[in-house]
């Protein structure tokens, strides 16, 4: 028999020889059918009318979608796939991928499992679903005649695919033996994306003769990779990439308008009128501290005209691509033109140590827009998509009509 380990004696019906593991089976000669018998011939098998017992003994990995991984993937190519944490308030959100040690009930209950694997930062098991108890290499035991659940978290990317390698170890009498082995990959299985539309300037001016006074206040700001600045509209969504661990391509579709204020003139310190306070001939010019809002004139945009659309080109397993689509405009002058924007951005698991993205678009003159992936995980470096603002002779007037300004198209490009 192939791959064959004598594991010795457990019990007292048989010799040092009665469990022997081959593959992932324990065969049970509790009756010698293994046993050599000499008839004057020489020394052959013969099994005398007996019986061994086959026991099976399996290490699985099982995916929280999918299920168990097949057996003839577990130890090829990428293995299993286990997700790199992901915390929301502090708690874990993404998506548990388990361990499950097989057992069987007819094997003597002195023997035991363990787990063999080698000390990593990028991942840990636990023995209970809440995730509080640690499972040590090699020390920490189980019981062999039920079923073991394990709870994996991925800390950091694997260094290869299929880096990561698992072996159940078989215990009696007092020795472990190794048996069924398992590999699989951490990876990032959730990727945030975040687009965020924003007036650069202190202030624009409102062309609009109910609202020659005013002036509606801006972000103020340049590009903001930390997501920490004010915006008009703030889009995010959650592309889930992997079949295996998550059964919606994306998630967590959110809108959240920003507040829209306006300010009198008269609140403004160097303004003679210009479209924004980034063209105002004496600088700087911005809304005074402290100054009053003109009127009441405080509110929030309506978004439900902004949107995220699952796009067909994710019929492929490896990739996933999203539309995020807005119209939103500002919400205290009447009759006002909406910002609009269209983007597309796709993931790419090809190679899941390395996923891709990719992005094309179009939107209006006015603001600046943004785009980042992972700008709020923490354990993840930002990636910079899109970052784009209206050169300063462009103002409000830029919204009217259709999106008219296209991004750079970008082809699959690495996260970071």
């Amino acid at each position: 028999l192939p791959n064959t380990t004598v594991l010795g004696n457990s019990g007292t019906n048989s010799g040092s020889d009665r469990f022997t593991l081959v593959g992932n089976w324990i065969i049970d000669n509790k009756s010698g059918l293994l046993g050599v018998v000499n008839q004057g011939f020489g020394s052959e098998n013969f099994a005398e009318g007996k019986e061994a017992l086959l026991l099976k003994v399996d290490l699985d990995i099982v995916h929280p979608v999918s299920g168990e991984l097949e057996e003839s993937k577990e130890d090829t190519n990428d293995g299993g796939y286990v997700s790199i944490k992901r915390e929301v308030d502090g708690v874990d959100v993404a998506p548990v991928t388990h361990l499950k040690l097989h057992g069987n009930s007819l094997l003597p209950s002195d023997t035991k499992f363990r787990l063999k694997f080698a000390d990593s930062s990028r991942y840990k098991i636990y023995s209970d679903a809440g995730r509080s108890t640690e499972i040590v290499s090699e020390q920490t035991e189980f019981a062999t005649n039920t079923d073991n659940t394990l709870y994996f978290q991925g800390l950091g990317k694997s260094q290869s695919r299929g880096g990561e390698k698992l072996t159940m170890q078989i215990g009696i009498n007092g020795n472990w033996y190794d048996g069924d082995t398992v590999k699989c990959t951490v990876v990032q299985s959730e990727f945030d994306i975040v687009n965020r539309v924003f007036i650069p300037y202190n202030w624009v001016n409102v062309p609009h003769p109910a609202h020659a006074i005013h002036v509606a206040e801006g972000d103020d700001r340049g590009y903001d990779p930390q997501l920490q600045g004010t915006f008009r509209v703030e889009q995010t969504v959650i592309i889930c990439p992997y079949e295996d661990l998550s059964s919606n391509r994306y998630k967590s579709v959110q809108a959240t308008p920003g507040i829209t204020r306006h300010f009198y003139n008269s609140d403004v310190v160097n303004h003679t009128g210009a479209t924004h306070s980034g063209l105002e001939p004496v600088q700087p010019s911005y809304i005074m501290p402290g100054a009053t809002v003109a009127d009441g004139e405080e509110a929030q945009a309506d978004v439900s005209k902004v949107t995220v659309h699952l796009l067909p080109d994710s019929t492929s397993s490896n990739q996933t691509f999203v539309e995020l689509r807005g119209s939103a405009k500002e919400p205290i002058v009447a009759f006002a033109a909406p910002i609009d924007w269209r983007f597309n951005i796709g993931i790419n698991i090809n190679d899941p140590i390395n996923p891709k993205y990719a992005f094309s678009g179009i939107h209006d003159g006015f603001p600046a827009y943004e785009v980042y992936i992972n700008g709020r995980l923490e354990n993840f470096p930002v990636t910079e998509v899109l970052q784009w603002s209206p050169t300063l002779d462009k103002g409000v007037l830029e919204l009217l009509g259709d999106a008219d300004t296209l991004t750079d198209t970008i082809g699959f490009t690495d996260i970071e």
